[in-house]
């Protein structure tokens, strides 16, 4: 392999977010509301510069979220930072599985099957790790959810399209240049 140092500096990268959500989900329940209420403080904050609360599509995306798919669950603004935290959290881990097991994959000569492992890669390892995280908070006095999970997911599934059609990009990128010359 010609580059180890990036394919080892990659899994350090996956290893460390993986713990970092870990961290977050063995916090005691009230640990980890003070933490999503510096966050909510932070939102309030930005939202009497920005004014999201008054912007149509936001308004269309956040009412569609959690009047239609989450049922009119979540709806204080603790909580919806607290959804917004899973999703983000997973989006980033899947997005670096992906890029982690594209570079592996690439670097192994796996040409025909590189783009599959990444996606499922991307895909599987963050589900593994939500099912674990739910586990450990049912254990330490917290709430387990089958929904976070399905969040967890959702935001692993948009990280890694993210990340896949980025390399798709760069790729295309790359041969239009070398064709250039």
């Amino acid at each position: 392999m010609k580059h180890k140092w990036l394919v080892g500096t990659g899994i350090l990268l996956v290893l460390f977010w993986t713990l970092l959500i870990l961290f977050f989900s063995s916090q005691p329940s009230e640990a980890s509301h003070e933490q999503s209420g510096a966050f909510v403080k932070l939102y309030d904050a930005a939202n009497q510069v920005f004014r999201f609360n008054e912007n149509p599509v936001l308004n269309r995306i956040e009412n569609f979220v959690y009047m239609d798919l989450l049922e009119g669950k979540y709806l204080s603004t603790n909580a919806k930072i607290r959804k917004l935290a899973h999703f983000t959290l997973y989006g980033v881990l899947g997005g670096l599985t992906t890029l982690v097991a594209y570079v592996i994959s690439t670097y192994l000569n796996w040409q025909k099957s590189k783009w599959f492992l990444s996606l499922i890669s991307g895909i599987l390892f963050p589900l593994i790790i939500a099912a674990l995280d739910e586990l450990n908070q049912s254990r330490i006095d917290r709430t387990s959810s089958l929904s976070d999970v399905l969040l967890d997911g959702t935001g692993a599934g948009c990280g890694t399209i993210l990340v896949l059609v980025l390399i798709s990009g760069f790729n295309a990128f790359a041969v239009y240049i070398k064709n250039r010359k």
